[in-house]
């Protein structure tokens, strides 16, 4: 995708700064990204979403261009995140060989072995007695544990 069709912003967000990405005009669509990817992951469908509407892609908070909140011990993965990230890239896909392409995978691996980068990944919670379904199976843990964070 040619990168200048994107215009880089940032904008405050509770503590941190968060990077995105705008193009196009119209009504807004905002693609968030998964876990060990970052904003670049919707590059491919950029070009034709961008021609009615106007596209929002931020790095999520503690991710690639997005800041990164307060220090976390993170030695355990520092200079492994590859390694780490690869778990999910190949341990999630129905087809390691056609998941993330080799290209994005060092994109995203650069991106995480910014330092704090590999912080969101490890900000989380358990929510007890709840499987995928957190909203429905545990909505009184579930929601104090989202506001909490954001």
């Amino acid at each position: 995708m040619n990168q200048t069709l994107l215009s880089d912003h940032t904008a405050p967000v509770n503590d941190i700064k968060l990077f995105y990405r705008t193009a196009g005009s119209g009504s807004p669509v905002v693609l968030l990204h998964g876990y060990a990817q970052t904003g670049h992951m919707w590059n491919p469908i950029i070009p034709d979403l961008m021609k009615h509407h106007t596209v929002l892609v931020p790095d999520l908070r503690g991710v690639g261009g997005s800041e990164k909140p307060c220090e976390v011990p993170l030695a355990l993965v520092k200079g492994r995140e590859r390694i780490y990230l690869e778990h999910f890239w190949n341990g999630f896909a129905a087809d390691p060989k056609r998941s993330v392409s080799e290209a994005d995978r060092q994109i995203y691996a650069n991106a995480y072995a910014l330092d704090g980068g590999m912080r969101a990944g490890f900000q989380g919670k358990v929510i007890t007695g709840s499987g995928h379904w957190l909203m429905d199976e545990a909505p009184q843990q579930t929601i104090p544990a989202i506001m909490e964070f954001v």
